[in-house]
This record gives C-alpha cells, structure tokens and sequence, in this order.
C-alpha cells in the first residue's frame, strides 16, 4: 500500500525519519487519542444519539489532534500522510455524509469506506486546528448551538453554520467529493 502515499505524505514522513511501515504502528496507536476524544467529547454534548455521526467523528479528532499538537506534533503529520494515502487507494462504497449518519457504514459498506470518511475528517481537523487550536473550537461549536440534536439538522446546514474557516465546511465538503443533502 506504500505505493500509494501521495509524494508530498511520503516526503512528510521521511522528514520525520519515519518509515510507512512504521507511520502505520505509530498511528494504531494513535487512534486511542481519537477515542478518549470522544469521551472528552461526551461530557460537552457532541455525541450520542443525537450527534451527526460525521460531526462527532471530526470532533474527536480534532480534541485528540488539540492535545498531540501540544504534546507530539510530528504524530499529526504521521497520521495526516496516512490519512492522505487510504484517500488515494480507496474506492468508498459511498460519499454521503447523509448516508453515514443514517446507516452503520461499517457493517453495510465495510471499513474502506469508512475508513475514506476518517481519513477526510482527519485532514480536516489539521486545517481547523490551525484556526482554532488547543481546543477553542469546542466552546465555539456550543455558543452555535451544535451541542444538540445535529443529527436531524439537514447536511447543507450543519455544514453552513460551521462557518468561519477558510475554506468553508461547505466547500471542504464539495471539494473533497463528499455528498450531502
């Protein structure tokens, strides 16, 4: 699958004098830090039942990319160039952010594509940390009232009150071939 890194993810990890090979254990681990952000998470009322399922997943990564940008930067770029390679290999059964808060993606398309969706948020978390590091965007969120029941909230405008970033959610979401109502 090295094969797939793009150049400039390749060149990012041999910055870090770090293997693909290695990049991959490193970022196994990693994803821990991903889920310890959803707890965080929890207690500020991003998720559960009533949470946009892509919403809640960017959410933990980008708590868990807060703390690493702190604590270990290079792990961030790691896990970016390999969020970089899975978009450059992987076929998604879908693209609807719809979809993936109405279906258990993973048992009806399989882990690829959901893995395909991750991987944007991933990247996408990077961008949003740039503007709003060490968590700031949280507090943020609820003042937009997005720490409710975002679930039943139309794609379009979920995407659209997730205003203030350059570019906007909207055309990060065109940009990157994700579909939403």
């Amino acid at each position: 699958a090295q094969v797939a890194l793009p150049p400039h993810a390749a060149a990012d990890l041999a910055a870090l004098g770090v293997s693909y090979e290695d990049a991959v254990l490193e970022v196994l681990d990693l994803i821990g830090f991903h889920e310890v952000g959803h707890v965080y998470n929890a207690e500020l009322g991003f998720v559960g039942p009533h949470g946009a399922r892509w919403l809640v997943e960017l959410l933990a990564t980008y708590t868990a990319y807060s703390y690493l940008d702190i604590a270990r930067p290079s792990a961030i770029t790691m896990w970016d160039a390999l969020s970089e390679a899975v978009l450059g290999f992987v076929e998604p059964g879908t693209r609807s952010l719809d979809e993936l808060n109405a279906v258990p993606v993973v048992q009806v398309y399989g882990p690829a594509t959901y893995g395909w969706f991750q991987s944007h948020f991933n990247l996408r978390a990077t961008v949003v940390l740039k503007h709003r590091p060490r968590a700031t965007w949280l507090a943020q969120l609820g003042g937009l009232g997005l720490d409710g029941n975002t679930r039943a909230m139309p794609t379009s405008e979920l995407l659209r009150r997730l205003r203030g970033f350059h570019p906007s959610f909207t055309a990060w979401a065109d940009a990157s071939g994700l579909e939403y109502e």
